[in-house]
């Protein structure tokens, strides 16, 4: 028997560019009270690195210049839909 709960909807926060020569940032998911979240990258010009996927507001490191993509992905059981949010992240030239 699983037990599945609807999730806090995921909220990854505003779009954000960064500086040149600023190649990390902060992202800013909302707290969750039902449901686990944990962040993953959609798309960009190399892989970043995660501080921690798993808590609403890691940093990640390095970023590139480019467009990132990162996505909040908050689930509630195996028989729940999933709630996400994107962000962009876009690191200027």
């Amino acid at each position: 028997l699983f037990l599945s709960l609807t999730p806090t909807d995921g909220n990854a926060g505003s779009n954000s560019v960064l500086n040149c020569g600023q190649s990390s940032t902060t992202l800013a998911g909302n707290p969750i009270t039902v449901g686990t979240a944990t962040w993953s990258q959609v798309s960009g010009p190399n892989t970043a690195i995660f501080s921690d996927v798993n808590i609403p507001n890691p940093e990640v490191t390095g970023l590139i210049p480019g467009e990132y993509i990162f996505r909040y992905l908050v689930s509630a059981g195996p028989n729940s839909q999933d709630s996400f949010s994107d962000t962009y992240v876009t690191y200027a030239t």
